[in-house]
C-alpha cells in the first residue's frame, strides 16, 4: 500500500476514474454508477464480516435512490469527507436497526476488523482522492493543450513524470519522436515551465470543485491534507491567494 505522495504527475486508475464534484451528489444515478465500487472497497475494509457489508451496500445504493443524501457537509464542506461519513452512518443505521438500543459513537470497532485494518483503509481512501484529483487534472491539461495547437507541454511533462531519470537533451530527442518533428531541448525546457505551471492550475481547480466554498484557504488547506501542496507551491495560479 501507498504510505508517500506520489511524485508531481504520477497517476494511477481509482474510484473508477470518476468526477468528484459536489455536483454529483444531486445526480443519484450518475451517483450511484461512479461511487458504488469505492464505496463497496470502502465498506469491505472497515467491516469485518462480508455478507454484511454487501447488505449495507445495498441499502445505501437503494437509500441514495430513492431520496438522495441531504446536503450537510462535515469536514467543512470536503466532498471525500461528506461521502466518507455517509458511508460510516449507514453501518451506524444498518446495526442500530439490528440492535435498537443506543449504540456509542465507536461502535464501528465492534464490527470493524482490527485499528489498524481501519487505519489502512482510512489512509487508502486518501490515496485515492489524491490520485483521482492527479487524475482528472491531468485530464484538463490535455484537454487546454488541444486548444493551443503546436504545444506539447502536455506531452512534455507527461514524459518527464514517466522518465524522470532523462536530461532535458534525452528528453528532447524523445518528444522530436513522439511529435514527429525536431524538438530542441530549450524548446522542451519552455514546453516542460509552462506545463508546470498550467498543471498546477489544474490541480488547484479540481480540488476546488470537490469542496463546497472553494475559499483559496480551504482549497490550500485541502492540498495540504493529501500531500499535494508541495508539487504545485511555486506554480500556483493568481487566484490561489
Amino acid at each position: 500500500m501507498r504510505t508517500t505522495p506520489p511524485r508531481f504527475g504520477e497517476t494511477r486508475p481509482f474510484l473508477d476514474d470518476i468526477s468528484t464534484r459536489w455536483a454529483i451528489v444531486g445526480d443519484p444515478i450518475q451517483f450511484v454508477m461512479r461511487y458504488a465500487p469505492a464505496i463497496e472497497r470502502y465498506l469491505h475494509a472497515i467491516v469485518r464480516d462480508p455478507s454484511v457489508a454487501e447488505e449495507i451496500i445495498q441499502d445505501f445504493v437503494v437509500k441514495m435512490l430513492d431520496r438522495r443524501f441531504d446536503r450537510a457537509a462535515p469536514g467543512g464542506g470536503r466532498f471525500r469527507s461528506y461521502l466518507k461519513q455517509a458511508i460510516r452512518n449507514a453501518v451506524r443505521e444498518h446495526f442500530r436497526r439490528r440492535r435498537p438500543e443506543s449504540l456509542p459513537d465507536d461502535m464501528l470497532a465492534e464490527y470493524a476488523v482490527d485499528a489498524a485494518a481501519v487505519s489502512a483503509a482510512e489512509r487508502a481512501w486518501a490515496d485515492e482522492w489524491r490520485s483521482c484529483l492527479l487524475e482528472r487534472a491531468w485530464q484538463s491539461l490535455e484537454l487546454r493543450q488541444r486548444r493551443s495547437p503546436g504545444a506539447r507541454y502536455f506531452e512534455a511533462l507527461r514524459a518527464t513524470a514517466d522518465h524522470p531519470e532523462l536530461a532535458s537533451t534525452a528528453l528532447a530527442a524523445l518528444l522530436s519522436d513522439r511529435c514527429g518533428r525536431p524538438v530542441s531541448a530549450a524548446t522542451c525546457r519552455q514546453w516542460l515551465s509552462r506545463g508546470r505551471r498550467l498543471m498546477a492550475e489544474c490541480v488547484w481547480d479540481e480540488t476546488a470543485a470537490t469542496l463546497e466554498h472553494p475559499h483559496p484557504a480551504d482549497v490550500r488547506d485541502e492540498l495540504a491534507s493529501l500531500g499535494l501542496m508541495e508539487f504545485v507551491r511555486g506554480y500556483l495560479p493568481d487566484h490561489a491567494g
